[in-house]
């Protein structure tokens, strides 16, 4: 979480702070500031944004959680006005991001989710669930399909690609080479996520076989293929089915 910090000496009436593809803007006003973002990805964005003021007030302060749009124009998320101009004052604030309404707590438990493959083929599970292996905090609930190299993997269910990382070709079966793995991120409508790990590299897929972010893909698509990049000791696909939570 980003920690942001400001005080009465600040010069300039505009400053800009960027997370990835959203974007925190802060406008000097009359008798304060005013606290903008602009969220520049294809789904919502939840920001959780915690204050500490010095001779201020926070005229949204019953909201910690900001749900933005997917959309480029500017969003007010809230203003702070200076109780007494007389007296010193300050604010910093720390803040977080995540895909998705936060507020949004449900979603369908009985959604008929496609398999990550093409019908009429079975592959085998070499991790499940709560792994000591690999498969432990925040990939407690992923699972691994041993597939080989150039399998079709298909989506889930239909979203929106939200991030794609697919130049790397190394691998070993160490943590070290988790910053290797290439990854296809689905935002879906319900404010889950799919992750797809483990797959080709950029110059060996074939036409047609991905995508990009911003496509829209629909369920049982075929997104990519699979290959033995990043933390991986053979090829195989990992999938993992979440949500994400903030605050």
């Amino acid at each position: 979480m980003k920690k942001m910090i400001f005080h009465l000496l600040i010069v300039s009436s505009y400053n800009c702070y960027a997370n990835d593809k959203l974007k925190l803007y802060t406008e000097r006003i009359n008798n304060g500031f005013n606290i903008y973002a602009y969220n520049y990805e294809f789904c919502s964005m939840s920001v959780f944004i915690e204050f500490d003021l010095l001779n201020m007030r926070n005229l949204n302060k019953e909201n910690k959680v900001y749900v933005l749009e997917p959309s480029k124009k500017r969003q007010l998320l809230t203003t702070l006005k200076v109780k007494i101009h007389s007296k010193p004052y300050q604010f910093n604030f720390r803040y977080g991001t995540n895909y998705g309404n936060n507020n949004n707590k449900s979603y369908d438990f009985d959604y008929p989710y496609h398999l990550h493959f093409e019908n009429g083929v079975s592959f085998k599970v070499s991790q499940g669930y709560n792994n000591k292996s690999t498969h432990y905090g925040i990939n407690e609930n992923s699972i691994d399909f041993s597939m080989p190299v150039g399998t079709k993997v298909t989506a889930l269910s239909e979203g929106v690609v939200v991030k794609v990382i697919d130049y790397n070709t190394k691998n070993c079966n160490q943590k070290e080479c988790l910053k290797y793995n290439n990854i296809v991120l689905v935002y879906h409508d319900d404010d889950t996520l799919a992750g797809y790990l483990h797959l080709k590299e950029i110059h060996l897929k074939e036409k047609g076989a991905s995508v990009k972010v911003g496509d829209k893909v629909t369920k049982g698509q075929v997104i990519d293929l699979t290959v033995n990049t990043g933390w991986s000791s053979g090829p195989h696909l990992h999938v993992r089915l979440y949500k994400q939570f903030l605050g």
